[in-house]
């Protein structure tokens, strides 16, 4: 491996920059500290996004590619994503993976996001069920049926409550009806799923909801 630095003097309101290099480079960063207050143009082929995500070394980076990344469609793409999401040492560009994954919409990130909800970090955990919800596809709501089982984090179950109210079904109306007769702490299973009446609009469980 080879590094170059370049120092650049800006002297005028807008520049365009060129450097010369002897070889194609794996990465460019420019002001790699973040310390220039600018608006920088440069948008980065995939494969080096790919090699910014993949260095452990800069945090800064993987953040900033994790979030370019979701402006691609590509399989390829959404691996790299979802490796992050499951393996980044840092919760933030874990948080930013599944952001991106959510941006690219298609059913390939849905599987990515629903096959990553096991995760150690809440803060990460909340993100992928908060993203999920964001689609309205048969996986999406099989997934928030089961978190809303499952999960025991109270801010994690408004979200994944919030994805469920969305469809219409025996399956969600029953999920709901269950939960407002649960015992949680603080009774916040209970409370979100009245949330979730709210959203779904449904006659049929006026009567759980009196109940409770």
């Amino acid at each position: 491996d080879w590094s170059v630095d370049h120092d650049i003097v800006v002297s005028e309101a807008s520049h365009d920059f060129y450097v010369k290099l002897d070889e194609k480079p794996k990465t460019v960063r420019f002001d790699p500290d973040l310390t220039v207050l600018a608006k920088v143009d440069f948008k980065k082929p995939r494969p080096m996004l790919y090699a910014l995500m993949a260095d452990s070394t800069d945090v800064l980076s993987r953040l900033i590619s994790a979030k370019a990344l979701g402006s691609e469609k590509d399989k390829k793409t959404i691996g790299k994503l979802k490796e992050a999401l499951n393996s980044d040492l840092f919760y933030g560009v874990r948080k930013r993976a599944s952001e991106a994954l959510a941006k690219i919409g298609t059913p390939e990130a849905l599987r990515a996001l629903t096959a990553s909800t096991q995760q150690p970090d809440a803060r990460v955990r909340e993100q992928v069920v908060r993203d999920i919800g964001k689609f309205y596809h048969p996986e999406a709501r099989r997934a928030s049926s089961k978190i809303v089982t499952t999960e025991s984090n109270p801010a994690i179950l408004r979200w994944a409550f919030r994805s469920l109210a969305k469809y219409h079904g025996t399956d969600v109306k029953q999920a709901i009806a269950d939960a407002l007769k649960s015992t949680t702490y603080r009774d916040y299973q209970a409370y979100y799923a009245q949330e979730a009446i709210q959203v779904i609009d449904d006659p049929s469980l006026t009567s759980d909801l009196v109940k409770f």
